[in-house]
């Protein structure tokens, strides 16, 4: 006989279920406080004292991301982000968990070497972050002039022999990192020549511990010397700015660089990707996304062009937002076979160039599935839409006032819409509305808005008529809708959306899921049992309907 609690026995699939069920109530005396937040975290707090089942369960769902902070002296503070206070080692074993890791550390102790050593006399074991794929740092270097003074005072080789093992018990630490960010809270002010030279070879020893880098605070870095020369291998470089030092970077890398994002304040700053300083163009055999931010080009101002320039002829996903950078057609170009996601969020009088150019056709990008666009080129642009082929899907519309004629304007002169995923954010529709949307896009899945209840012309007829005409139409329309998004109630009753919600699923075979926005989940789910319950017009469909989850998970 088991000498364990029942509580004890319980399987771990049931105590994730008790444990996301505590962590998301909406509670009067948090008032609700959303996933994330300090208080909303300390609801868990009671089950790292049940048993080792409970406390697995929420280590390994809630601690993920880790925070170190040393500062010099001899303490290490840790904590998990965003758990409302902090552990000591001895609280927990959960660091082996850890997929993301922020360091916060004075430079001076990297430099004179009390990193290193308290690293090495910390309580970790060898390798006390197996599962961590990204390093954080976020590095604090005030007072200048003391700064100098003291690396002034240090040898040179002793410098370098700290940095260098830093770095080393970084990389001991956690061996499978492969996405590295680092950021410098510094003094105002111009940093000395030594403290320049040796930061700059910090951050380039780091660096060359990941083939992915975050450069999102890559301006705080600026200043210091850099050996960007010594950064290699790079697939993924990740900014949002750019200088000519971060051109040079993305150029050294073109051989292996996959991925690529970055934002241009000038249209002519794109050119350092495109071309060298010698002036030869440069490719990215291997670049499959580009993601380009462009700051507003004065309209005069000539754009740069690039004649005969195939610089990425294995691109996959395109994302431009802004302006569009260039003069001519050169992001487009030799790629038409591989293109398969496209998003265009740029003025619709810049797709002039790309009209007057046919760089898209029916027939000119066979692997072209997804396209994600702003409504106001949509609307604008309807020859440009027709261009990019019948096969084409447009994932995800959004901000769309809803009208008798949306589905022709999402898919003009087409026969049927291939849309499948439908995002109407501040839009809400009564039944009917929706009803139109589902036979007028065959292919719809996802639908989200809000509702605004039954409508006044089915509102007005007897429920028993029109579940049965509902029930005559399974099959012929909305045959693969199955997940509603509802963003908001307008007007209209818990009740009656789940009047609506019943009636969708008498004709929509594969219709299981609603997803309310909010902590609805419950009240929806019991107006629509009490309705199956209390109608005799629905009892023959029980079975069926009461499949219908209501959860904001999808």
């Amino acid at each position: 006989m088991s000498t364990l609690s029942p509580i004890q026995l319980l399987p771990r699939h049931v105590v994730q279920l008790i444990v996301k069920y505590i962590a998301s109530s909406n509670l009067p005396l948090f008032g609700g406080v959303p996933e994330g937040d300090a208080k909303h975290m300390e609801l868990l707090l009671p089950f790292l004292q049940v048993c080792h089942n409970f406390r697995s369960v929420v280590y390994s769902s809630y601690c993920k991301n880790l925070e170190l902070e040393f500062y010099g002296g001899d303490r290490l503070l840790t904590s998990w982000r965003p758990w409302p206070c902090r552990y000591r080692e001895s609280d927990h074993a959960a660091y082996h968990l850890a997929r993301e890791v922020l360091v916060k550390v004075d430079s001076l102790a990297v430099f004179n070497g009390q990193a290193h050593g308290f690293l090495l006399r910390a309580p970790f074991n060898d390798c006390p972050f197996p599962l961590a794929r990204s390093l954080r740092f976020s590095f604090s270097l005030w007072q200048l002039d003391y700064a100098k003074r003291v690396l002034d005072a240090l040898d040179p080789a002793e410098l370098r022999a700290n940095i260098s093992a830093f770095v080393d018990r970084v990389k001991q630490m956690a061996p499978k990192v492969n996405e590295i960010r680092l950021e410098l809270v510094m003094q105002l002010g111009h940093p000395p020549d030594i403290v320049k030279k040796y930061f700059g070879s910090l951050v380039t020893q780091l660096y060359q511990l990941a083939s992915r880098v975050d450069l999102s605070y890559y301006h705080s870095l600026a200043p210091m010397e850099l050996q960007l020369h010594e950064i290699r291998d790079l697939v993924h470089i990740s900014s949002r700015n750019y200088d000519e030092k971060l051109g040079y970077l993305v150029r050294l890398n073109a051989s292996t660089l996959q991925y690529l994002t970055t934002t241009f304040n000038r249209g002519e700053d794109f050119a350092g990707v495109i071309r060298d300083e010698s002036g030869d163009y440069v490719q990215y055999p291997h670049l499959h996304t580009l993601k380009l931010i462009t700051c507003v080009i004065p309209v005069d101002m000539r754009l740069p062009i690039f004649p005969g320039a195939v610089p990425f002829p294995t691109l996959r996903h395109i994302a431009l937002d802004g302006e569009y950078p260039l003069g001519d057609e050169t992001i487009f170009r030799g790629n038409a076979a591989t293109l398969e996601f496209l998003s265009l969020m740029i003025p619709p009088e810049k797709l002039v160039l790309l009209r007057e150019r046919r760089v898209f056709t029916p027939t000119s990008h066979p692997k072209l599935r997804y396209t994600q666009d702003d409504i106001d080129m949509l609307v604008a642009n309807k020859d440009f839409v027709l261009g990019i082929g019948p096969n084409v899907v447009l994932r995800e519309v959004t901000n769309i006032p809803f009208c008798t004629d949306l589905p022709r304007m999402l898919s003009p002169n087409r026969d049927r819409s291939c849309l499948q995923y439908l995002l109407l954010y501040g839009t809400s529709l009564d039944l009917s509305q929706v009803i139109m949307l589902l036979d007028e896009l065959p292919l719809l899945t996802d639908l989200h808005c809000g509702s605004r209840g039954l409508g006044l012309h089915i509102a007005e007829q007897p429920l028993e008529d029109f579940a049965n005409f509902m029930n005559s139409k399974q099959g012929k329309f909305g045959k693969r809708f199955r997940c509603w998004h509802l963003d908001c109630l307008v007007a209209c009753s818990e009740r009656e959306v789940a009047l609506c919600v019943l009636y969708l699923a008498l004709a929509c075979p594969n219709f299981n899921h609603v997803a309310p926005n909010g902590n609805n989940d419950d009240s929806f789910k019991q107006e629509m049992d009490l309705l199956i319950d209390s109608e005799d017009l629905f009892k023959p469909y029980a079975s069926r309907l009461r499949r219908i989850a209501f959860s904001s998970d999808i």
